[in-house]
C-alpha cells in the first residue's frame, strides 16, 4: 500500500504502508498527513493498494461538483413577510 501526499494534483512524497484493511490504513495515512503536514506543503493525499485505488482526502469528485452549483440570495414572500434566502442551483 502507498500513500502519496499531494499539493495542487501532483505527487510530492509517498510513504509505503504495510498491507491491512484499508480501514487500518486509510486511519494511518490520515495520522501521517497530519504529522507531516505542519507546515502544510500539502494539499490532499491518496492511498493506493497497488493498481486499486482505495481513499482521497479532501475528495476532490465533491469539491469539483460543489463547483459547478451556484448560490445566491433571493427574496422570498411567505405569509404576506418579505425574506431573503439561500438558493442554489447548478451552472
Amino acid at each position: 500500500m502507498r500513500c502519496y501526499f499531494m499539493r495542487d494534483g501532483h505527487i510530492q512524497h509517498v510513504k509505503f504502508m504495510q498491507q491491512g484493511a484499508d480501514e487500518d490504513l486509510i486511519d494511518q495515512a490520515k495520522r501521517l498527513f497530519k504529522v507531516r503536514n505542519t507546515d502544510r506543503k500539502y494539499d490532499a493525499f491518496e492511498v493506493w493498494s497497488g493498481k486499486r485505488f482505495v481513499y482521497e482526502e479532501p475528495d476532490r469528485k465533491r469539491q469539483k461538483a460543489a463547483l459547478n452549483l451556484r448560490q445566491e440570495w433571493q427574496l422570498d414572500e411567505c405569509n404576506g413577510r418579505r425574506q431573503w434566502s439561500w438558493r442554489v442551483s447548478e451552472l
